[in-house]
């Protein structure tokens, strides 16, 4: 436990709970920042002395990771729902998916009728660079105790409008904002927090407690497989489009004055086409994610044990990377980005992983600051210079930290006397001014006498005529009054079509757009032509949501440069475009394409590719073999391939036209033990055996497995016997289609299998197994009015009797009325002219005179 003081230290005394003779004192420091120890009385030794799933750590009782609450008593298992890329969200209950809106939704919400922890978390997307199909989140906002909470860019926190500096405690309402690490953290007294980077990603974690009561994208958090619902709780796990359907489902008003001219949702494809597959693989993309790479993975402690989070956190670095491959500098951020996700939810597993380095993915820490694997969860800051590490309820996580003797203040670290000041404004960081909301005066935080004074200063202020004293980019200022935009002093124009536009914008034909000499999105931000959010883009590149993003055909970061593609692909540095392939400069050596590597004379000559010069001679590096001036070439699994083999997924196998095998021998295909092989056969141990991809009798002909008798076979099918035949757990005809088994089963036409059952599509009816078909027939014929349908036969339903097919007359008092007899007040009763038993039987009634009359 660590104290500040401007006191003396004592000397020689023991702080009881350190066994390495540490020394500890009660007193002070006769220096401004020398660290003292205090003589206080650990108060755990172990684990055991401390609440449930609590630990003993440094003589104090603490949450363990994942967990939040008294650590002496009780820490709470929380709901950790996460967005982050473009935008993938990781739910409550650990399920992912990605949705690209472009609109604001509900990320969780809660409903407290008993309390005062009701709370609604709304999420902001936007688009970013050049791929107008794919969207980021741009802010998350909070609704709480009555108040809105905004967490924009660049972390920056604004409370019903007004912009304010961290860090932000507020005591009536238990709410406390400040910086940790890389993010700004967000906490409540009711166990709520969020964690927001400024930049796309967002983490809110909520107590168990409050599980099965959560809605949102981020679903509930109440242990049961329920968490795919829209808004009106549909399960729509088994549609196709799922993630749409949830995503539009939970769309809000948007409120935030970053609204887009029209929102909608942009469904993408798969952008991982060609050979990008094998470039997102590489270690400097999205390889560190992937099992097949986890012996070569800094990661691979936290994958070996969470497969899954690594395969679907791959998923989703790599349809980012995909989708932005060709904008290298956004490229290298969503690597990065990627990379920093899986870290921090191998931290929240307790796996610490250091994966960053000085040259790939480098973490930049401002001024006074520097970085740390393990930030603390409670740092110094301004309001609270002297935290107490006992009472932090939040574990260490990885960013950039104070130097000692510093303190957090806004975005930056300064000196304790360096602090700002305190008003009903909020802080204020010293030099900073800020108008009172009424705009009668302007508090300025300057230094006096070696701290932090707030000066107040009354104003005048000019508005237009359309406006008054209000908000303006978070702070009191002229704004335009409603249904008005502008600069609230010398313009305030009427709405265009209910819409604002930004500054340097018009209103032209319901639109706005950009003045002549500006550009960018008219609703929201007009630059000067030229210049992208402050920055001057490439000659060959153009401005994009605020990005400069190479022009097509091109590739770069968009500022300082925009090389030209080369048939579709980038050359590296040192490398040049011939007009149809890449090749390196003179001087160097490579593919052109990955690297160019310099060349390196030895004793006068050049090294082969994969050597090195030692003592002016050519050798092969480690794990190659060969002469050194002339070749080098990869050991194959540990070993050396003999002549004419090659190397193939680490085993030594003879190369097209040669057969043996590849560690010994390698001889020119012809002969097999006395026999000839057929064409796309080999010798293997004395005998002719069709080559993979192939079938048929080796020593006569062997055909490729995709044509079967002249005819290609459907995916999932094989060739057997000259027919096309469905692989073992499918089902179809082999030729066009062979669909999965449905745990074991077939489905029927008309129907699709789901969680495991076989069922029939929308429209349609019936058993998913045997037949399935439209809500208007019955085994192919239709119902009378009051049937339904069972086991394909039309029934009349509860309360009628008849055929079902043309009939159902509804009984009376559970009793069949005879013919030519009717139901009256539940009693059957014959018709009019008409006598008998109307249960059994109605005979019509005769006049016998008149019939006589007739004989005479």
């Amino acid at each position: 436990m660590r104290e500040y003081s401007h006191n003396l230290c004592e000397k020689d005394v023991t702080f009881g709970a350190d066994n390495r003779g540490r020394l500890w004192t009660d007193g002070g420091c006769d220096g401004r920042f020398q660290v003292c120890y205090t003589t206080r009385k650990a108060v755990c030794f172990d684990d055991s002395e401390c609440g449930t799933n609590a630990e003993c750590s440094e003589g104090n009782c603490r949450c363990m990771k994942g967990y939040f609450g008294n650590p002496y008593h009780l820490c709470e298992d929380l709901c950790t729902c996460s967005a982050y890329g473009d935008p993938h969200y990781r739910q409550f209950e650990k399920k992912y998916f990605t949705f690209n809106g472009f609109c604001k939704y509900t990320m969780t919400k809660f409903h407290d009728p008993h309390g005062n922890c009701s709370f609604n978390i709304e999420v902001k997307n936007e688009q970013r660079g050049s791929r107008r199909r794919v969207s980021y989140t741009r802010l998350i906002d909070v609704y709480m105790y009555g108040m809105k909470i905004q967490l924009h860019k660049k972390k920056k926190v604004y409370i019903n409008g007004l912009l304010q500096y961290m860090p932000v405690k507020l005591v009536h309402q238990n709410v406390t904002i400040y910086n940790t690490g890389e993010y700004g953290r967000l906490v409540t007294g009711c166990g709520v927090s969020v964690l927001w980077n400024g930049k796309s990603e967002a983490i809110v974690m909520v107590p168990r407690k409050y599980g099965a009561n959560l809605t949102g994208l981020c679903g509930n958090c109440n242990g049961k497989d329920d968490d795919l619902v829209t808004r009106d709780g549909t399960d729509v796990s088994g549609k196709r489009n799922y993630e749409v359907l949830i995503g539009e489902s939970f769309e809000v008003k948007d409120d935030t004055g970053f609204q887009t001219e029209k929102c909608e949702t942009k469904a993408m494809d798969d952008p991982c086409t060609g050979i990008l597959d094998q470039y997102v693989e590489k270690m400097e993309y999205c390889g560190m994610l992937h099992i097949k790479n986890q012996a070569h993975s800094p990661f691979r402690d936290c994958i070996e044990d969470h497969q899954d989070l690594a395969e679907t956190l791959y998923a989703s670095c790599r349809y980012d990377v995909c989708a932005y491959y060709h904008d290298v500098q956004r490229r290298n951020k969503i690597v990065c980005e990627s990379l920093n996700s899986l870290a921090a939810e191998c931290e929240s597993r307790g796996v610490i992983v250091k994966w960053r380095r000085e040259n790939f993915c480098p973490m930049a820490c401002p001024s006074n600051m520097k970085y740390s694997s393990g930030v603390g969860g409670c740092p110094a800051t301004c309001l609270d210079p002297y935290p107490d590490p006992a009472k932090c309820l939040f574990p260490p996580s990885e960013g950039c930290q104070c130097l000692p003797g510093f303190v957090s203040s806004g975005d930056n670290c300064v000196p304790v006397d360096d602090c700002g000041c305190e008003s009903k404004m909020g802080y204020i960081p010293v030099g900073v001014s800020m108008m009172t909301l009424d705009c009668s005066h302007v508090l300025t935080c300057n230094f006096n006498n070696g701290t932090g004074s707030l000066i107040t200063t009354p104003i005048k202020l000019h508005c237009h005529q359309y406006a008054s004293c209000g908000l303006k980019g978070g702070k009191p200022s002229c704004a335009c009054k409603q249904g008005y935009f502008g600069d609230g002093v010398n313009s305030c124009y009427p709405l265009c079509n209910g819409k604002k536009c930004s500054d340097f914008a018009h209103c032209e034909d319901n639109r706005c757009v950009c003045d002549h000499g500006y550009h960018g999105n008219a609703y929201i931000e007009c630059e000067v032509a030229g210049i992208c959010y402050g920055k001057k883009c490439h000659r060959n590149a153009v401005c994009v949501n605020y990005n400069c993003v190479c022009k097509p055909g091109f590739i770069g970061d968009g500022y300082h440069s925009c090389q030209k593609l080369c048939n579709g692909h980038s050359c590296v540095k040192y490398a040049f475009c011939d007009g149809h392939n890449c090749k390196c400069r003179n001087g160097f050596h490579g593919d052109g394409y990955s690297k160019c590597d310099k060349i390196q004379t030895c004793g006068g000559r050049l090294c082969a590719k994969q050597a090195h010069c030692i003592n002016d001679q050519c050798m092969c590096k480690s794990g190659y073999y060969g002469q050194g001036a002339t070749e080098c070439t990869e050991l194959c699994g540990g070993k050396r391939c003999v002549g004419n083999a090659v190397c193939i997924h680490g085993s030594c196998l003879c190369k097209e036209g040669y057969h043996g095998n590849g560690y010994f021998n390698c001889e020119i295909d012809g002969q097999c033990n006395g026999h000839s092989c057929a064409a796309n056969a080999y010798c293997r141990n004395g005998k002719c055996q069709c080559r993979p991809g192939y079938y048929g009798d080796p020593y006569i002909v062997c055909r490729p497995v995709d044509v079967c008798n002249g005819k290609h076979c459907a995916p999932k099918a094989i060739c057997m016997n000259y027919q096309c035949t469905c692989k073992p757990g499918y089902f179809g005809d082999g030729y066009v289609k062979c669909d999965s088994l449905c745990n074991g089963r077939k489905c029927e036409e008309n129907a699709y299998c789901y969680k495991d059952t076989c069922q029939c599509n929308d429209g349609f009816h019936g058993n998913g197994y045997i037949k399935c078909e439209t809500k208007d027939l019955c085994g192919g014929k239709q119902c009378a009015p009051n049937a339904k349908c069972i086991n394909y036969h039309c029934v009349c339903k509860d309360g009628y009797v008849g055929s079902g097919y043309i009939e159902c007359e509804e009984l009376c008092n559970n009793r069949k009325c005879a013919k030519y007899a009717v139901c009256v007040h539940g009693q059957c009763q014959c018709r009019d002219g008409f006598h008998g038993n109307p249960l059994t039987r109605c005979t019509r009634k005769y006049n016998w005179q008149i019939s006589m009359f007739h004989y005479k």
